[in-house]
């Protein structure tokens, strides 16, 4: 059973078995940040306060010339800890500041089977590795954010997408998204290319265009019609019918074409529409009134069947057609209201 996206209990046995069989082929920081993966993973009590405690690093007793910072990695009899021996950084071994003596006289005890002296000096090295890892990932945020969940490097970030309060981002778990698009969220005016750049990626690489201005025809209100006894100027101050085309202010977001399944995730109570409608009213300053038109692949029509659950609503997924093959399928709705209307 998958623990999480992307992680299965078969690629967290093969990476544990790679480190301890090929550990000298990672580098020091990527092999503490593989190892509190798979410690988060594969341990339902794992802490992250306590992941110092589960590691112990400590120099190579050696003094050959070492060609990576890993020499070894051993795991614990429950795989619940780890042990690594590096080639830097030591209080002994061949990058040790002290004389080379000291190294020899440790290698001298090792040999039989005196280890104190060495644990003795693993003490101070239990505290500065976890210090040398420290100050290198001070300044990568986007460790500290993502790896580490650091709240506040969170609201740092989010500074660049106006919702640095964790109140904001709580309200809907769209909002978590919105970091990935820091970048075009920073740019003003706003504009119509960088929506669809949102949509199409937030969509799956569908292709999106976003028309502005396009043409509808609206209703007048029934209290400016033009009415006999009013000194209204005609061509000026009235429109003779009850209709008028109007461009002002609104856009038109044309999804497609899309197969089957993206037509259905589209379609009003859906979660690709939901992210749409989110992002059209998050990412636009000035209020505008949109339309979302759906076009379904040529290839992808469905046949309507008695009883079948699918397809089953007239004019918004499914179309009847009298003897002839309509080439292109599509739905328009208005998106703010999710109410039927145009041409379907």
């Amino acid at each position: 059973m998958a623990r999480a996206a992307g992680h299965t209990d078969t690629d967290l046995i093969a990476l544990k078995k790679a480190l301890e069989e090929d550990g000298d082929q990672y580098s020091f920081t990527q092999v503490i940040r593989l190892l509190r993966l798979v410690l988060k993973k594969t341990d339902d009590r794992f802490a992250p306060e306590d992941f110092w405690e589960r590691i112990r690093i400590r120099p190579a007793l050696a003094l050959g010339f070492p060609h990576m910072d890993i020499d070894t990695i051993k795991w614990g009899a429950e795989g619940k800890t780890a042990l690594l021996d590096v080639n830097f950084f030591g209080l002994y071994g061949v990058s040790s500041p002290l004389p080379t003596f000291y190294t020899e006289d440790l290698i001298d005890y090792q040999n039989n089977d005196n280890t104190a002296p060495r644990d003795f000096l693993d003490i101070i090295h239990g505290a500065l590795y976890p210090l040398l890892y420290d100050s290198w990932k001070k300044h990568r945020l986007s460790l500290r954010a993502y790896e580490d969940e650091e709240e506040s490097v969170l609201e740092w970030f989010h500074t660049f997408t106006g919702l640095s309060d964790s109140l904001f981002r709580e309200g809907d778990p769209l909002y978590a998204t919105t970091l990935r698009y820091a970048g075009l969220l920073t740019q003003h005016p706003r504009s119509a290319k960088a929506l669809e750049s949102i949509l199409s990626d937030v969509l799956g690489q569908v292709p999106v265009t976003v028309e502005q201005c396009p043409e509808k025809t609206v209703p007048i209100p029934k209290d400016q019609l033009l009415i006999l006894g009013k000194s209204l100027r005609l061509g000026e101050e009235t429109v003779l019918g009850e209709t008028l085309t109007d461009r002002i202010n609104q856009i038109r977001i044309r999804v497609g074409p899309v197969e089957n399944d993206g037509f259905d995730r589209l379609l009003p109570g859906n979660e690709d529409l939901e992210k749409v409608a989110f992002w059209y009213r998050f990412y636009l300053i000035e209020p505008v009134m949109a339309d979302i038109e759906i076009i379904l692949s040529d290839q992808s029509p469905r046949p309507i069947c008695l009883g079948d659950r699918v397809r089953t609503r007239l004019g918004l997924d499914s179309w009847l057609e009298n003897g002839s093959h309509t080439s292109r399928k599509h739905v328009v709705f208005s998106l703010h209201a999710n109410e039927m209307e145009g041409d379907l």
